[in-house]
């Protein structure tokens, strides 16, 4: 069985807590690498919504166009 999201973030959470705690430099120091990594992963984040949607777009339409194509062929058979 796959781990649930919600078991996924919580443990990504204390890792990162953890990772921050550990590395015992001032929160100050610590906030533009953390704004950086926050920056990359909303760009990361962005392309893979656009992927999403485009590959999600492009399997309705195939399925749309492979429907439109049987109903076609069945149209012919009844002929």
């Amino acid at each position: 069985m796959n781990k649930p999201m919600s078991v996924k973030i919580n443990n990504f959470c204390d890792r990162l807590a953890a990772l921050l705690n550990e590395a015992e430099l001032p929160f100050y120091v610590l906030e533009p690498y953390m704004k950086n990594a926050l920056e990359e992963v909303h760009t990361a984040a962005d392309k893979q919504r656009k992927l999403e949607l485009e590959t999600y777009v492009k399997e309705m339409e195939e399925k749309e166009n492979a429907e439109g194509i049987r109903s076609s062929q069945l149209g012919e058979l009844s002929e």
